[in-house]
């Protein structure tokens, strides 16, 4: 576990950076679903900014609490 505050874990400058990465490669999903009739990506266009997602998510869950359960 990391560093805690009150009984709550504080965020890390690490985990804010994959909180961050979170949200950018979210972003990214988002605007390319959002543009799909226009721009017609296939499925696998989604491939690597999901990859990356699920990757930062994955870091951000083994802090919490170990990983997927």
């Amino acid at each position: 576990m990391g560093p805690e505050q009150g009984g709550v874990m504080a965020i890390s400058d690490e985990m804010r950076e994959q909180l961050e990465q979170i949200v950018q490669y979210g972003d990214q999903i988002k605007a390319m679903f959002e543009e799909q009739d226009s721009v017609d990506y296939d499925i696998g266009d989604y491939d690597e900014p999901i990859t990356q997602l699920l990757g930062h998510m994955n870091e951000v869950m083994e802090t919490i609490d170990g990983g997927w359960s």
